[in-house]
């Protein structure tokens, strides 16, 4: 039977209630309409990618009776679909189709995770349990981990995702999102520079443009405090 990971903190989440306030519903009947859209996206398009739905499709899966054009720009406004692949899709489904396809279909596996923009290799090797999401983060310490069950490494080189002009015409980070345990999702330019800092110090397993990121936050609160 499908199934997805689903975190208990998902109905309280920054962006749930940004989206919610949007849509003008509550986060709770927010919380209703993701899963639904992902449990159809699981059943119809695995890969997480939907590209080929039409903006009435992808309402109707979500189980939302709104205008279906401003859902979809909403759910891509507020971080939930990027363009139209569903936003941290294997961190959902990732487990599931790892457990299906890896010894099954691997070369289906390798080209979900490729739609990702992550590698055969990253994607199927891992048999550890311990998940980018679980590593502990604080000032007292800091546990991390070999790469998470399903295939994704624990710092991803953000240039790899992240639109061109954030990575070459210009040098404001402030729109990286970070894949670091709790900041996971966040962008570089909510992270409070003294923490930023603490990252740049005591994580050693950062991708280049990641660490960049966190440089420019850095960077901005000495420019900032010089004025």
């Amino acid at each position: 039977m499908p199934w997805i990971k689903s975190h208990t903190v998902l109905v309280r989440h920054r962006k749930v209630i940004e989206l919610a306030r949007a849509l003008r519903i509550k986060p709770v009947y927010l919380l209703g309409h993701l899963h639904a859209l992902w449990h159809s996206a699981l059943e119809q398009q695995e890969d997480g990618d939907l590209s080929s739905w039409s903006d009435d499709m992808i309402a109707s899966a979500a189980c939302f009776d709104g205008e279906c054009s401003r859902f979809v720009s909403l759910l891509q406004a507020h971080g939930w679909l990027d363009g139209r692949i569903l936003h941290d899709w294997l961190d959902h489904a990732g487990r599931y189709l790892t457990d299906r396809y890896r010894t099954a279909n691997p070369e289906k596996l390798q080209k979900i995770f490729a739609a990702h923009g992550l590698k055969k290799e990253e994607s199927v090797s891992s048999q550890t349990k311990v998940r980018p999401d679980k590593m502990r983060l604080d000032k007292k310490q800091i546990t991390t981990a070999a790469e998470p069950a399903c295939g994704a490494p624990l710092a991803v080189d953000l240039s790899k995702i992240i639109p061109k002009k954030h990575k070459t015409e210009t040098k404001d980070y402030s729109e990286y999102r970070l894949h670091i345990g709790k900041y996971r999702g966040v962008y570089a330019a909510n992270i409070p520079h003294d923490e930023a800092q603490f990252l740049l110090d005591r994580v050693g397993n950062l991708g280049q443009s990641e660490r960049a990121a966190l440089q420019w936050r850095v960077d901005l609160k000495k420019s900032e405090s010089q004025r």
